[in-house]
């Protein structure tokens, strides 16, 4: 992917001083020692808790091609070729910025409260008719994760799809900057980090300028229910504004025009081992077309977000049925809606919806929502528990958006409760008061709910699993585990 040649080109205004031999070529880039592929180029990050620096000799031990550095290395390692810049993410900007103008490739950018891994992923099936796609990693949706898909883009990709991610006013403008997308998706507007921007309004204008740093095609792709705040936010540019939504709008909502896209039905279906639903079918409209898709998940918030990638396909030129038969192969990641068997100490098998990566108010509701249709097809019912976890960084909207979640698990009807952190005292209070009868456990870190949860579960059980990363709902369910998932024990993905 990149020659010494090209690299030092790139480099032109950072480097300080080159290596003594250009006469290589990385075949990829990586910012991670242990991670690190033989005949990559290796870039020495510098951060508040991590120095790259110090970790020349492991990358040349890794057998990295080359590497931009701080420093230069000592040892066996000065065999390795060095790039010499004052900072090293200077340097991954650089290269990601060549990298970009010097590709034809069209880019994609996706930002939003929640939802961007599942886009990325249904875009780069959805698109698949176009052409070669290059993508985002896991979650590779800040200012490093943006350079270095960027500087990983291959010359041979027609399209490139990017995250973009925010903790803070400002952030999308730069990363938007950074990317120069020609279309723009917001997945929505929600709740996520609102306690870093203030308010709704300025979380709002944050997602949205994305839609102001639009290249080329200019084609912005929004939820209808945010199409009135998108109207307002580039109403002064030449943008395409096109809008998705999970049923029809009325006409006369959101600004007086019906979504160009909806999903007009859905129906979960069994498949695999699973004794409930956890693969879908349904009926898109888009334009004036309708076609028929089906997904490995049996969630109505992932075929809203399929009908959203529909549009995007349509929009740029693909066939919809072709766009169609390839979303069949989706399915969630682990941590974002899988559904696996999972073996307790004891060896009883329960059934996991693990959406344990992160949360916040909509996605916390729509995964209690999706529990609440995991009705077992067998003769006797399973029960259904919910283990939440706290939603953090909300400031001071999070007692109003924990309270909150007592109307969609109410209606769940869950068999337990059993919730996670601080923060969830008042949902904790609410539920005691609004359904005495409820089993309901509350302990404020997951490691003193352990102990409840294990001795409350039974075989069969289906159990969601969600909560913000840091609160530690992932490695509850790993420790509640008697060993590893057999991936033949995995089912497809709600």
């Amino acid at each position: 992917m990149w020659s010494g040649s090209a690299v030092e080109q790139a480099l032109s205004e950072v480097l300080q001083t080159p290596p003594a031999s250009l006469a290589w070529t990385a075949e990829g880039v990586s910012i991670d020692s242990r991670t690190l592929v033989a005949g990559d180029l290796f870039i020495a990050l510098r951060g508040s808790n991590f120095d790259g620096n110090q970790y020349l000799t492991a990358a040349h031990q890794a057998q990295a091609t080359a590497a931009i550095a701080e420093t230069l290395p000592s040892g066996s390692a000065r065999a390795l070729p060095v790039f010499q810049v004052k900072d090293g993410l200077a340097g991954l900007i650089a290269l990601a910025e060549t990298a970009r103008d010097s590709s034809s490739a069209l880019r994609l950018a996706v930002t939003g409260s929640s939802g961007k891994t599942s886009w990325r992923k249904l875009l780069t099936l959805a698109l698949t008719p176009l052409g070669t796609i290059h993508a985002a990693e896991k979650s590779h949706n800040n200012r490093i994760g943006v350079a270095l898909t960027l500087a990983r883009l291959p010359q041979s990709a027609q399209l490139a799809v990017l995250e973009l991610g925010s903790n803070g006013l400002g952030e999308i403008t730069e990363l938007t900057a950074l990317a120069r997308p020609e279309v723009g998706i917001i997945t929505g507007l929600g709740t996520a980090h609102i306690g870093k921007f203030g308010s709704a309004k300025n979380l709002a204008q944050e997602k949205m300028s994305l839609l102001l740093g639009l290249t080329g095609k200019r084609i912005a792709i929004v939820r209808h229910a945010d199409l009135p705040v998108a109207r307002d936010a580039t109403s002064e540019l030449e943008v395409k504004l096109h809008s998705f939504s999970t049923g029809k709008p009325a006409t006369g909502k959101a600004g007086g025009a019906d979504a160009d896209a909806y999903l007009a039905e859905w129906t979960p279906t069994t498949t695999g081992l699973a004794p409930f639903p956890t693969s879908g079918e349904g009926t898109a409209k888009i334009f004036n077309e309708t076609i028929r898709f089906k997904l490995s998940t049996a969630a109505l918030h992932q075929a809203e977000n399929a009908i959203g990638a529909l549009l995007t396909a349509k929009l740029l030129g693909t066939s919809l049925k072709d766009s169609a038969d390839c979303l069949a192969d989706f399915s969630a990641d682990t941590g974002r809606g899988e559904v696996s068997q999972l073996t307790l100490k004891n060896g009883d098998s329960i059934w996991v919806l693990d959406d344990s990566y992160n949360a916040n108010f909509e996605s916390m509701s729509a995964a209690i929502a999706t529990l609440a249709k995991t009705q077992t097809q067998t003769t006797t019912p399973s029960r259904r528990l919910a283990v939440l976890g706290e939603m953090r960084e909300l400031g001071s909207h999070s007692q109003k958006l924990h309270e909150a979640l007592a109307e969609p698990l109410l209606a769940a009807q869950p068999d337990a409760v059993f919730l996670i952190g601080t923060e969830m005292q008042p949902l904790a209070e609410m539920l005691r008061a609004e359904a005495p009868d409820l089993e309901l456990h509350f302990a404020p870190n997951a490691e003193e709910i352990h102990t409840p949860l294990e001795s409350h579960l039974q075989a069969n059980d289906i159990v969601l699993f969600k909560g913000s990363l840091s609160i530690g709902i992932g490695k509850l369910l790993a420790e509640l585990q008697q060993q590893k998932l057999n991936k033949e024990n995995k089912a497809h993905a709600l």
